[in-house]
C-alpha cells in the first residue's frame, strides 16, 4: 500500500479510534500513544488483513481494543491506579472551577462505565463516545442492530440508575433521537 493510501486511512480514520481509546484508555497521553501504536500496528500487519464484508475501521478498532486491553493488563500489574483526568491535562493552565467539574464528571461517567457489562461498554463507547452511528457500532460488534439498540437500552437505563437521568440526557444521550432505542426516547 503507498504513502498516499496510507494518509488517507490515517486522516480518515484516526480521530475515530482516538475517542474510542481515550473512552476505554481514560487518558489522554495514553490514549495519543496507544492511537499512534494502532497505526504503526497496522502498517506492520496491513499484509494478513482480509476483507471480511466489514470496514477497515473495525479492523483497526480490533487492534485498538487489544493494544488497550494490553495496557490496562500492564498497568494493573504494575498496580498503577489514578489514570489522568481533564484535570490533571489542565494542570499548566490557569484554574477554571469548570475544570475541576469536568474532572468530577469524568470520573463519575468512567466509574459508571466500567460497571457496566463488556458488551454494553463497548456499545455505549462506540456509539456515545466515538460518535459512531448504529449500524456501524453493529458491524464492528458482530451483531445485528436489535441486538444492539438491546445493549443501549440496558446501559442506558444502567447509567441513568448510576449517574442520574439529567445527567445522562445531557452529557451521553447526544445521537439524533431516532437512532436511540424507542424505548428510551424520553419526551423529546
Amino acid at each position: 500500500m503507498d504513502g498516499d493510501a496510507w494518509e488517507q486511512i490515517y486522516t480518515r480514520n484516526h480521530p475515530l479510534v482516538y475517542r474510542y481509546v481515550l473512552a476505554r484508555a481514560g487518558d489522554v497521553q495514553t490514549a495519543e500513544d496507544i492511537a499512534a501504536m494502532v497505526f504503526a500496528e497496522a502498517v506492520k500487519r496491513i499484509g494478513s488483513y482480509e476483507e471480511r464484508g466489514q470496514p477497515l475501521l473495525a479492523w483497526l478498532y480490533g487492534i485498538a481494543r487489544n493494544l488497550t486491553n494490553q495496557h490496562h493488563r500492564s498497568n494493573f500489574r504494575r498496580r498503577q491506579i489514578a489514570p489522568e483526568t481533564p484535570l490533571d491535562s489542565a494542570r499548566d493552565e490557569p484554574w477554571e472551577h469548570s475544570w475541576a467539574e469536568d474532572a468530577i464528571e469524568w470520573w463519575d461517567l468512567r466509574n459508571a462505565i466500567l460497571k457496566l457489562s463488556a458488551d454494553q461498554r463497548e456499545a455505549v463507547i462506540l456509539r456515545f463516545l466515538a460518535g459512531l452511528t448504529t449500524p456501524e457500532v453493529a458491524t464492528l460488534l458482530g451483531k445485528n442492530e436489535r441486538a444492539v439498540y438491546s445493549l443501549y437500552t440496558r446501559a442506558l437505563r444502567s447509567l441513568r440508575r448510576l449517574l442520574g437521568e439529567d445527567f445522562v440526557e445531557s452529557r451521553i444521550v447526544s445521537a439524533p433521537s431516532d437512532d436511540i432505542p424507542t424505548e428510551d426516547r424520553r419526551d423529546r
